[in-house]
């Protein structure tokens, strides 16, 4: 059996997908690293704050740190009108500060 001839057109596009596969893993990885840290250090994460585009990393990256630590999600009001009685609300990410304390001795 005869296994056809890629193009050039088509390794590329391969090759294309396969460096930007390794550069979100190591996004993903530089991501988690600064995520856990803003947490550890008692901060809270809200993924309004990051670029539109790494926003689903950021999500990705959280899911990830939810299995090795007590990540606890909340609501927090960005922007609030009384006049439409509208609210603009925020998810945020953060450890208890019990766990902090715990974790500091």
């Amino acid at each position: 059996m005869m296994v056809p001839k890629m193009t050039k057109a088509a390794r590329g596009v391969m090759a294309s997908a396969a460096s930007k596969t390794t550069l979100s893993t190591d996004i993903l990885a530089n991501l988690s690293a600064e995520i856990k840290d803003k947490l550890l250090n008692g901060q809270r994460i809200r993924v309004i704050d990051y670029l539109a585009e790494e926003r689903g990393l950021v999500l990705a990256a959280i899911a990830i740190l939810r299995d090795e630590l007590p990540i606890c999600c909340g609501w927090q009001t960005v922007r609030e009108s009384h006049a439409s009685e509208t609210r603009t609300r925020a998810r945020t990410y953060s450890i208890p500060g019990e766990f902090l304390q715990g974790a500091m001795l």
